[in-house]
């Protein structure tokens, strides 16, 4: 099955009921199904909540099966089924083209007179081809699942639109969008000033299905994640700023507690920032300047790989950093070891990586001072923000667990945010 389905022959889709379904005309699949869901014709006269109930879809594929062919579109992630006033609907969010629902996200909202807001901004890095406007009915298909399959009190509720996804849970507000022509993706919570610790779980709940959606659709895709600012989000901005990786990152290797997005605008603090200010998170963090350097990313080891790994002029590359990390002596074994088609650099920094106080911070001094800007800018850029580690039972401090978890190689790398 496997090899008739990559040479193309069938699709072979596994779904959550008891059989998996294949397809045995791909042609039928592409063309006739989803070629016609898509048609300019369908999307013209389709009622503008992409909802669908099966009746009114077997209208539409008069010929086929409606419940299998409802449920092969629902394993594609092209819909999902949803309650609407008691009666079961089909949710296609590439068919939502309802306009921006007004007064969902209100300043003046009495429920929250000293509301808590935070939010995170996601984001191609410069130079890579956007794909988040289409992805985004996927994520909306997976937002209807996953957090009403995990929070389905009366107290929860979910409102979609055109790029844009409300999601209520008890006192607490999120709302995930397309903004800046299509090019970023905002999610965006707000909740009361006593549930602090609450408020960022709500929030990693929900990046955390946007991430897994765009992880699984597009594999080993690199996205940048800036931190909004709660002033601005508190004060309703349109176009609220964020605080880049870089700044983040710059400021907790500076030991500062705070960081500003320029002269005119407050200064903010970092626990505000990462973590909704709750004392009781920041228990167990550890930021990420002190991170072990196996906590990098697959993205970040090939950018530095792509950058010291060709010979330099001035002898600034992989070789003189593993001078400068006391690598000396393993210069002739990583040439007897490593062909030439492994990066010089990587190896180097799996070498390193065997020691427990080899950590980010450590790696940007050795990167100053071999005089490689360009390196220092992009760790500061694509290393992680922190790392949640769980509380030791037994009391012991987070440096001693973060020594049992992390692994002494760095094709291992450890999710952090």
């Amino acid at each position: 099955m496997c090899q008739l389905q990559l040479v193309g022959e069938v699709v072979y889709v596994e779904t959550e009921a008891e059989e998996d379904l294949v397809v045995l005309h791909p042609q039928w699949l592409c063309s006739e199904v989803i070629g016609q869901l898509l048609s300019h014709d369908l999307l013209s006269t389709a009622r503008p909540t992409g909802c669908f109930s099966a009746d009114d879809f077997q209208l539409l594929f008069p010929d086929s099966d409606v419940k299998d062919l409802l449920c092969l579109l629902e394993a594609l992630e092209l819909c999902t089924r949803c309650d609407v006033e008691g009666e079961v609907e089909y949710e296609f969010p590439c068919l939502n083209f309802i306009e921006t629902l007004h007064g969902l996200w209100e300043r003046d909202d009495t429920r929250l007179p000293q509301g808590l807001y935070g939010g995170v901004r996601l984001q191609c890095p410069a130079g890579v081809i956007n794909q988040l406007v289409h992805l985004f009915p996927r994520i909306q298909a997976h937002l209807r699942c996953d957090l009403l399959e995990n929070n389905n009190g009366p107290d929860c509720d979910l409102y979609q639109w055109y790029h844009g996804t409300k999601f209520c849970k008890g006192s607490m507000e999120a709302l995930v969008t397309l903004e800046q022509k299509e090019q970023v993706l905002e999610v965006k919570v707000r909740g009361s000033e006593a549930c602090r610790a609450a408020l960022y779980y709500f929030l990693e709940e929900i990046s955390d299905v946007v991430s897994d959606v765009l992880e699984d659709a597009c594999p080993g895709i690199a996205l940048e994640k800036h931190v909004l600012s709660p002033n601005q989000l508190k004060a309703h901005k349109k176009a609220p700023l964020a605080y880049s990786p870089k700044d983040l990152l710059s400021t907790q290797n500076d030991r500062k507690d705070s960081c500003r997005l320029n002269d005119s605008e407050p200064a903010e603090k970092l626990t505000d920032l990462l973590f909704c200010g709750a004392a009781e998170i920041g228990k167990t963090i550890t930021l990420g300047i002190d991170l072990h350097i196996s906590h990098m990313s697959v993205h970040l080891r090939r950018k530095l790989s792509s950058l010291l790994d060709p010979p330099d002029c001035m002898g600034k590359d992989w070789c003189l950093l593993a001078v400068g990390l006391g690598l000396t002596e393993d210069l002739p074994k990583l040439d007897q070891t490593h062909p030439q088609s492994v990066s010089r650099t990587d190896g180097i920094l799996a070498l390193w990586s065997r020691e427990t106080s080899s950590n980010i911070r450590s790696l940007l001094l050795k990167l100053r001072e071999l005089g490689r800007q360009d390196a220092v800018d992009a760790v500061l850029m694509m290393a992680p923000l922190y790392h949640v580690f769980p509380e030791d039972q037994d009391g012991g401090d987070s440096e001693d667990l973060q020594k049992e978890t992390t692994p002494h190689s760095s094709d291992n790398t450890i999710a952090s945010r």
